[in-house]
């Protein structure tokens, strides 16, 4: 349920992003796509969260550095925000590689929990930037 909860928010933050988000908002609707649909398939091919996931490091440190490229090149404060969320993601890969006795559940939600808060910078980030273009009647 909370998978089907995650896409749903996904999809429409995507469609969102894409619609009204302009050049940056499509850029990192882009690179969001890529990155869940890449991790689908490596949570298909590696289910456990016993050991670490190095395709799921590769994949967070990819989106990272996309994220990155977009911040580095963006007049908007929302990029940032996603990085930041990235980073934390991507950080909590190694705190499985540092920490032998870890609980498979924990590795899941610290590699998971960070998704909300990029997919609300970039809605909420859009919707700022959309508001302060707006003039004022």
């Amino acid at each position: 349920m909370v998978q089907v909860t995650f896409l749903v928010l996904t999809i429409f933050s995507l469609i969102y992003a894409g619609l009204f988000g302009g050049r940056d908002g499509r850029w990192a609707a882009g690179f969001i796509m890529l990155a869940v649909m890449l991790t689908a398939v490596d949570d298909l091919v590696h289910p456990s969260y016993a050991s670490m996931h190095p395709m799921a490091v590769a994949i967070d440190a990819g989106l990272l550095a996309a994220l990155m490229a977009l911040m580095a090149g963006s007049r908007s404060y929302w990029p940032i925000w996603m990085a930041a969320a990235q980073m934390l993601t991507t950080i909590s890969h190694c705190a499985v590689a540092f920490v032998p006795q870890f609980v498979p559940r924990i590795y899941y939600a610290l590699g998971t929990v960070w998704a909300i808060p990029c997919l609300g910078s970039m809605v909420v980030g859009i919707a700022l930037d959309r508001a302060a273009r707006k003039p004022i009647a």
